[in-house]
């Protein structure tokens, strides 16, 4: 089953049980998708699971970002960065499984002796062949490891 077709039949009960969490962030994500389609300079299936995920992701990092910020407002921003986890944590479920803190560190310490890098001023160059290769990896906790790894 494609995304845009289990998104369909998540809205579906969503409506029928009155779910607002996944309701309003399956809307969301709709929108967001109409809106990066419409762009001028896009080209290439809005349906399709790729373009979707794009979206998605997007969006799922964004919030992340607010979430943060709303919980360093304590008591007031809690009830907002709670919505927002709980979009996030639904919305995930549609994207691919990253890799765990282990795997993403033998990763790490495999791209490291492959290229034979020991700088520290060199963590750009092996975190873009890491991420190159693998699409399945959290990038910032690849930037994390490779940063301890190197000392930078």
């Amino acid at each position: 089953m494609s995304i845009q077709e289990d998104m369909d039949r998540h809205l579906r009960e969503a409506i029928k049980g009155r779910d607002r969490v996944r309701l309003d962030a399956i809307r969301l994500i709709k929108t967001e998708a109409a809106v990066a389609a419409s762009e001028p300079d896009f080209t290439g299936d809005p349906h399709s699971d790729e373009f979707l995920e794009t979206v998605i992701s997007a969006f799922v990092k964004r919030m992340s970002k607010a979430k943060t910020e709303y919980e360093s407002y304590g008591e007031r921003g809690a009830e907002m960065a709670a919505k927002l986890g709980s979009e996030v944590d639904y919305l995930s479920t549609f994207l691919p499984k990253k890799a765990d803190a282990a795997d993403t560190e033998l990763v790490v310490q495999e791209a490291i002796s492959d290229l034979g890098v020991t700088d520290g001023k060199e963590v750009g160059r092996v975190i873009g062949h890491i991420l190159k290769k693998r699409g399945d990896l959290d990038g910032a906790l690849v930037n994390k490891l490779v940063r301890q790894a190197l000392g930078a």
